[in-house]
Order: C-alpha cells, then sequence, then structure tokens
C-alpha cells in the first residue's frame, strides 16, 4: 500500500481573508490518496478530497475483468444517490451497459438514517 495526503488548502491563510490565524491552527488533510495492491490482482485506487478547485472530484468507478460499475457523484454524499448507477459488460460478445434504477423517495422525515436507526432498533 502507498499513500498520499495534504492540508495545502487549509493551511493557506490566503482562504481566511479575515481570520488568517486559522490557518495556524489548521491540522485537517483537505485530500488523502491511497493504492492498495490485494490479492488475487486486486487493485483499490482511492482519492478523497473536500477541498479542492472542482466541483466534484468525479464518479467513482469500480473496474472488474467481467464488468464495471459507475457511481455518480453527488452533491453532498449522504449515503444517497440521486442519479441511477450504470453497469458496464460483455454480452454475447458486445458491449452492454444498463442503469440500476433508484429506490423511489422515502417519505420526508423516513430517509436513511431513519431506516438505518430502524434497522438497528429491530436488531436489538
Amino acid at each position: 500500500m502507498t499513500g498520499y495526503m495534504s492540508d495545502y488548502f487549509g493551511k493557506d491563510p490566503a482562504y481566511y481573508p479575515e481570520h488568517p490565524e486559522y490557518a495556524k491552527a489548521f491540522s485537517v488533510d483537505d485530500f488523502a490518496a491511497a493504492f492498495v495492491r490485494l490479492e488475487g490482482g486486486i487493485i483499490l485506487d482511492f482519492r478523497i478530497s473536500w477541498a479542492m478547485h472542482m466541483d466534484t472530484s468525479g464518479d467513482a468507478l469500480i473496474l472488474g475483468t467481467e464488468g464495471g460499475l459507475r457511481i455518480p457523484s453527488t452533491d453532498c454524499w449522504n449515503g444517497e444517490f440521486d442519479k441511477p448507477l450504470t453497469v458496464y459488460k460483455q454480452t454475447a460478445g458486445r458491449s452492454v451497459s444498463y442503469q440500476i434504477p433508484l429506490l423511489p423517495a422515502p417519505p420526508v422525515g423516513k430517509g436513511l438514517f431513519y431506516r438505518k436507526l430502524r434497522s438497528f432498533i429491530t436488531a436489538v
């Protein structure tokens, strides 16, 4: 495994025009990357950033020998998707893709957090 982390944005006083002293107190990584080799030739490549000169770091991709999965980026990662996932693979010698439909939106107040909490309470 190899990895890299940086805290470039947080330590730069230019990002705190009204409070440049915040840069000295900053101690959180704003970018991290890892390259992990696993048994069976599996490789994981992680990159994450919460501070960057872009609106998103892009979709997450899972690439396998039999197909791939595109997980769309979201405006705010809260465990829910607002766009369908797309599967890519070979069928009968042709490249095909299809989307995994999204579940219907839950009623107000019964989102992902509610469902996780309800599942935990039911289990105990």
